[in-house]
């Protein structure tokens, strides 16, 4: 956050995306959220690919957590599970298919 509040008391945001079978627009997204000014913030990755599932490596690389559920999975089921697996105060989704200013977090703080 490079305005108000210091970092230490700033909440922390869960940012759950959700993905399937896109391997060409998950490194976009996994680049936007890494340019992301709010550093309070974790990434999970919830997956329901089969012919291209998630690369795991490019997850954590960026910090984050990749849940895999099974293919088919319907996008509310996936969004629930990863809002289960956060850990922030706060929760914010973000779209696989769709580019995030890196200033994007912080204003939605």
């Amino acid at each position: 956050m490079t305005g108000g509040a210091p970092q230490q008391s700033a909440p922390l945001v869960s940012v759950v995306l959700t993905t399937r079978d896109r391997p060409r627009l998950l490194p976009i997204a996994l680049a936007c959220y890494q340019r992301q000014t709010y550093a309070r913030r974790e990434l999970v990755v919830v997956d329901d690919g089969s012919a291209f599932p998630a690369d795991e490596r490019a997850v954590t690389a960026v910090g984050g957590r990749l849940i895999r559920v099974e293919p088919g999975t319907p996008l509310g089921a996936k969004l629930n599970r990863g809002a289960a697996e956060a850990r922030g105060m706060l929760c914010q989704k973000m779209d696989d298919d769709d580019w995030y200013a890196p200033h994007f977090l912080e204003t939605m703080v």
